[in-house]
């Protein structure tokens, strides 16, 4: 049990990281496409849930990723 418990962290953290990522090349791209718009909102509102469960998104998302 005590291990799982471990991984829990890694994994949020892992998770984070890549969503993370993903946004920043998203940024890159034209914002017209409304593929790329659906995928920026809903990485922002992962983001946004899995900001109670992990310490590592420690700023504001809305204003670090503006969605407009």
């Amino acid at each position: 049990m005590k291990l799982q418990s471990r991984k829990k962290p890694d994994i949020l953290n892992k998770l984070v990281k890549h969503i993370l990522s993903s946004l920043d090349e998203l940024r890159r791209c034209k914002p017209a496409d409304d593929f790329i718009i659906g995928q920026r909102y809903a990485y922002a509102d992962c983001l946004e849930l899995l900001q109670s469960f992990s310490r590592c998104i420690d700023f504001d998302i809305e204003k670090r990723y503006p969605l407009e």
